[in-house]
């Protein structure tokens, strides 16, 4: 026996649309989990970051945010004990962002893995 499924056609506006209410979903749902979405990049970024883009400058570059919005998130951050920001031996001017052991324990979490499944 045949099972009946339904098709339809989706257009480019279609598309768009979900993608947006999908979006819109992670983004509630980074909040219910006490981060703002923003802080969220933040956290997703420096997890595939290699150890020489985990810099301030190297976030702020791939969020487009400006330097005063990504060190508030920073802030943010460090203080919910998520990052350690700490001096680079060979540049002791700059600075390296390290996730903590919360950190890594959260991003299992991340809503966008539902997301990134239902893609």
């Amino acid at each position: 026996m045949v099972s009946t499924q339904y098709f339809f056609a989706m257009n480019d506006s279609d598309a768009l649309a979900m993608i947006g209410r999908l979006a819109r979903i992670v983004t509630h749902d980074g909040h219910a989990a006490g981060l703002k979405p923003a802080q969220w990049e933040a956290l997703r970024y420096l997890a595939r970051a290699n150890r020489f883009s985990r810099t301030p400058g190297a976030l702020t570059a791939y969020l487009g945010a400006t330097k005063g919005t990504v060190s508030q998130t920073l802030m943010a951050l460090e203080r919910a004990g998520l990052i350690r920001k700490s001096a680079d031996p060979a540049d002791r001017r700059s600075v390296r962002l390290e996730l903590t052991e919360a950190a890594l324990s959260l991003l299992p979490r991340d809503e966008t893995l539902r997301f990134e499944a239902a893609m």
